[in-house]
């Protein structure tokens, strides 16, 4: 998704700019392995700086996404995600009115996926 891939290029940059660009560090630091780093960071790297905003522009949120400053606090990797995946999914939830098939059309995801989360962050039906 569109999203993970600025979620990373921000976290990512951050915590090299912290570990000054030491890779070893800035995976210690966001508790994940040196490869995966390197992969997601390559990936996040090659996007214009605006992807997110073109997909999910449209996204009219009644609640604020969480900010930068909440998602730093989290520090690792599945956090941040999480924390943004539920922001995410509840408010195209609500914008779709529980629907499911639309939803991953609009995320550019699978039903599947969309219901694992649902169910997971206890969304509901």
């Amino acid at each position: 998704m569109e999203i993970r891939n600025a979620v990373n290029r921000w976290l990512i940059g951050e915590a090299l700019d912290q570990a000054n660009g030491n890779i070893s560090h800035a995976a210690e630091r966001l508790g994940g392995a040196r490869a995966r780093i390197r992969k997601r960071w390559a990936a996040a790297r090659t996007l214009p700086g605006n992807a997110m905003v073109t997909r999910f522009a449209k996204i009219r949120s009644s609640t604020a996404p969480p900010s930068p400053d909440e998602l730093r606090a989290l520090g690792t990797f599945r956090a941040v995600y999480e924390a943004v995946d539920r922001w995410l999914l509840t408010n195209a939830l609500e914008q779709e009115s529980g629907n499911v098939t639309k939803v991953a059309e609009r995320l550019g995801t699978s039903r599947r996926l969309i219901r694992t989360l649902r169910e997971r962050f206890g969304l509901g039906e």
